[in-house]
Formats: C-alpha cells, structure tokens, sequence
C-alpha cells in the first residue's frame, strides 16, 4: 500500500519548514511514495507509523535545522518519531507535539532547543519514551506535567536545569513503569528520600552523574528499586563511606560512582554484588588494602579502582576474575609483588597497574595467559621486567607504557613481535643500548613515542620519523637531524650530542606542509645559522 496524499502532503510541509543542507530529504516529492522516502515508515496499510531523522555521529554537515511545521498533526498514527542531534537552535519545543496523541517514542535530544518544556508533553498518554537530554537551553518549571505519563518507560532530561525542582524525586517516582531514567548534569544537589512509597519497582538504570550532590550516599537509595541493574553517580560531590547496605543491590551490573569524595575503607559488602559486570570507584579518597571479597566478583568485567590511596598487595584471589577485561588499580600506595595468576587472566585486555609501589621482578609467567592483552601501563613503579631476549609475549599491543620501569639495560628485543603498537613510552627505563636497525622502520606504525632520559645511541642521520609525537631527549644520539614526515606534530631531540647544520632539517622542503608545532633541538652540537626559510614555519 502506498501512503495517502493527505500524509505526504502534511510530510512535505514538514519538509518545507527544515534547512537540509546535505538534502537528506532530496528524495522527498510530491511524485513518489511516501512510504519510501528515507527516514519515514509506514504499515501495511500505507499509514506513516515513523519518522526517523536523526543525525548520524561524526557528521555534522548533515544537520536539520529550521521550524518544526504542525503539519505533523495530519500524520494520526504517528507512534514514533526521531529528531536527535540536528540543529533547531535557539528553537523552542513545538507545543503541538503534546497532540500527537498515538506517539509512543520522542527523541529531540541533542539539538540545541531552548526554552520551557511544554506541559502539553504531558497529554502523550501512550508515550512510552521521551528523549529531551542535552538540549542544555532548556528550562523547566515544573514537573507536574510529567506525572500523567503512566506508560512512561524511558525518561532522559540530561542538561536541563533541575536544580529549583525540589519534588523531582517525588514526581518522576510516581511512574509506575519508569526502567530506565538519565538526570545527568541537571545541578541536582541533594537526595531527599522520597515522602511515602515509591512505585519503581520497575527502575533499572538510574542515571544522576555529573551533579552537585554535596552529602554522603544516603542508604534509602540502595533501595529504591529491587530490579536496579545500573547506578550512576560518578562526578559529584559525594563524601563519607559507602554503606555497608550497598549488598542490597542484589541485581546490579554496573555501579559507577567515580569521580567523587568518597573516602574510609572499602565495604566487604560489595563482595556480595555476585551479578556485578562494572566497578568504578576510580577517583576518591579511599583508604584501606582491596577487600578479598572482590574475588567473589565473578562476573566482573571491569574494575577501575584508580586514584586512589589504596594499600596493601594485590590479592592472589583476583585469579577467580575469570571473566576481567579491565583492571585499573594505577595511582594508588599498593606495595609488594606483582602476582603471577593476574597472567591466568585469559580475557584481560587492559592491565595498568602504573603509579604504584610495586616491586619486584615482572616475569614471562606473569603474562603466560594474556592472549588479549592491548593496553600494558606499568609505568612509576620499582618494578623490572625479567625475560629472555627470544621471549615472544602471548598478546599483541597497542599501548605499551612503561616508563620509570626497569626495562634495561639491554634494548627489549621482544618489541619486533608487536605489530599493532601506536604509543610506546620508555622514559627513565634505564636502557644503554644501541637503538637496533629494525627499530626505526617499526615506530613508522606508531603515533606517540617516547624514549627520553635513557643511555640509547645510534647514529640519526639516516632515520626517517613518522609518529605525531617524538621525544628522544636525554640520550647519547648522534649524527645529523632525522628526516620527519608531515605527520610529526611534537619533535624532541634536546641533550644528544646531535651535529651538522640546522638548515637542511628547516629548508630541505620549503614548499611542504607540515604540522610541527613543537621543536626543540637545545643542548646538542648544532651549527651554522637558521635560514630565511625559517619564516615559513
């Protein structure tokens, strides 16, 4: 069935209404059907069920601007309709939307609209998902409007300012289907408990990241619902201990509150989260060893315990992580040894156990099951590595960052086996070696690369350079400037004994562009003067 000249011609006025820079629409005409028109979906009975015009990520030119035309009103089974991440600047919310009375699903977040949301929103009594988050111009004055939204199941209103909304918690609980609700960023500054009973019984994602929150954790919100699979609370200003009554989120998968004041000891408790996938306490105050009733976390996927004072060793009991992909324990006192059943991990992609103080010897039995690994940060630490030189590792890298690690004093031969590596940083990893032959063509692949204050030589006259980043200061390099290609944004080379004159490096492709933005060649043997050809860069 092809759809009706009354629907198309109310889509054509919609149309006419929108800036399309790109013509998204440019298939939209009088002469065609509807029902295929790109962005628009009917029945099969040919009756517009959909209108989807979002703009896809990472382009922008693409965006829609303009008016949003009532013409929309003509569209009466119109359940669905997507208007995300366009550009209706300082455009407020049509309060005709509220009359769309079959829409179940509106999405108009991330699309610059201003002004008070419109109560007519509140008439949508099928309404089953409402999207405004990130329109960061709007304003709301009450809440009310939203409490006839009973088939409400997804409410966003990240971005809008709800900081005056002291009822906002008594109000979005009276909805008895609400699963999923996002607040970020809204200057919420306080959780009251709620006055009388709440029906969230059906809440599973509760969102209240980036606010104001200026207390401790309050135990009414472990709580609020027994369905809850994922609490954010990361970027506040939460303070104190968290309550040992955290165990009775007994459906939780992921738990962030990241970013905070949290302080005191870790709870056991958490140990009894037996569904938990995500951990993020990365960025408090804690003080306390790692409680061993982590092990009991199987199902952990990811533990981010970074920045914080945590001391003690690491437990030989995460060996039972099974399932880890991520553990972060980077920036914190823990002291001892690394264990070697962390190299039993089998799914661990990112390991960083950086800015620690650990000590010891890093050997090949510590990463015998890393068959993924991707991302290696050991750097500031007392740690050394202890392998053979024909060592060939078990996982393929892409972030190698090793500085302040005793790497030395021999070259790692071991780097020739990794062929997807795009950072390497050695610095202070007290290597005195000659830099080997096949060295210099390996780095071509990477983008960031650091080898400063080592006892590295050879001769740089030959080598051509291609990463964005390069220092190689504070070694005993020598010869003439490297060649760089266009793509070297940041060049350090400061205290080798680097010779020869300046010119060739500055003048040798006077017509090329390049992004170099800085250069330091001081404290090596350069001579001759800088050349006109200076001015150009």
């Amino acid at each position: 069935m092809t759809c009706s000249e009354k629907e198309r011609n109310a889509l054509l006025s919609f149309k006419h209404g929108l800036a399309d820079p790109s013509n998204r629409l440019s298939s939209w005409s009088d002469k065609s059907d509807c029902c295929t028109w790109p962005g628009v979906h009917c029945n099969n009975t040919g009756q517009v069920m959909e209108i989807n015009l979002d703009t896809p990520v990472g382009s922008p030119y693409r965006e829609l601007s303009g008016e949003i035309s009532p013409s929309l009103l003509g569209l009466k089974y119109l359940n669905h309709l997507d208007l995300s991440s366009n550009y209706f600047v300082l455009t407020p919310i049509p309060s005709f939307l509220g009359s769309l009375k079959s829409l179940r699903y509106l999405d108009l977040s991330l699309s610059g609209f201003m002004g008070l949301i419109p109560h007519q929103l509140g008439n949508l009594s099928n309404l089953q998902h409402l999207n405004l988050g990130y329109n960061y111009a709007l304003q709301i004055d009450n809440l009310n409007w939203i409490s006839r939204l009973s088939s409400l199941e997804y409410l966003d209103l990240s971005g809008s300012d709800l900081h005056k909304q002291g009822n906002w918690l008594q109000v979005l609980s009276a909805l008895p289907s609400l699963s999923e609700l996002h607040l970020e960023s809204c200057q919420i500054d306080n959780l009251r408990p709620p006055k009388g009973k709440t029906n969230f019984t059906h809440l599973q994602v509760l969102d209240l990241s980036n606010n104001n929150l200026n207390q401790q954790i309050p135990s009414w919100l472990f709580n609020i619902s027994k369905t809850l699979v994922q609490l954010d609370l990361h970027s506040n200003l939460l303070q104190g201990k968290i309550p040992q009554i955290i165990s009775s989120l007994q459906n939780i998968k992921n738990l962030d509150l990241q970013n905070n004041q949290l302080s005191g000891p870790l709870p056991d408790s958490l140990g009894q989260l037996k569904h938990l996938e995500v951990l993020d306490l990365s960025n408090n105050t804690f003080t306390c060893p790692i409680p061993s009733p982590f092990a009991n976390l199987s199902s952990l996927r990811t533990l981010n315990l970074a920045h914080n004072r945590l001391n003690g060793t690491i437990p030989k009991s995460f060996e039972f992580l099974k399932n880890l992909q991520v553990l972060n324990l980077g920036a914190n006192s823990l002291t001892g040894d690394v264990p070697v059943t962390l190299g039993t991990l089998s799914n661990l992609v990112t390991l960083d156990l950086s800015s620690n103080l650990l000590e010891g010897s890093i050997k090949e039995s510590n990463f015998v099951k890393l068959f993924t690994l991707k991302e290696l940060r050991l750097s500031w630490t007392n740690l050394f590595l202890s392998v053979n030189s024909g060592w060939a590792p078990p996982f393929q890298l892409e972030y190698v960052l090793l500085s302040s690690f005793g790497i030395g004093p021999k070259f790692p031969e071991w780097l020739k086996r990794q062929s997807s590596v795009k950072v390497l940083t050695m610095s202070k990893a007290g290597i005195a070696d000659l830099v080997p032959s096949w060295f210099w063509n390996w780095t071509l692949q990477i983008e960031f690369l650091d080898l400063s204050n080592n006892l590295l030589s050879g001769d740089l006259s030959s080598i051509f350079l291609n990463s964005s980043v390069i220092n190689l200061s504070s070694n005993l390099f020598k010869g003439r400037l490297p060649s760089v290609s266009a793509n070297v944004e940041v060049l350090n080379v400061a205290n080798n004994s680097i010779s020869g004159t300046i010119s060739p490096f500055l003048c040798g492709k006077p017509n090329a562009t390049n992004k170099l933005s800085v250069l330091d060649f001081s404290n090596n043997v350069l001579s001759g003067d800088l050349g006109h050809c200076w001015v150009h860069w």
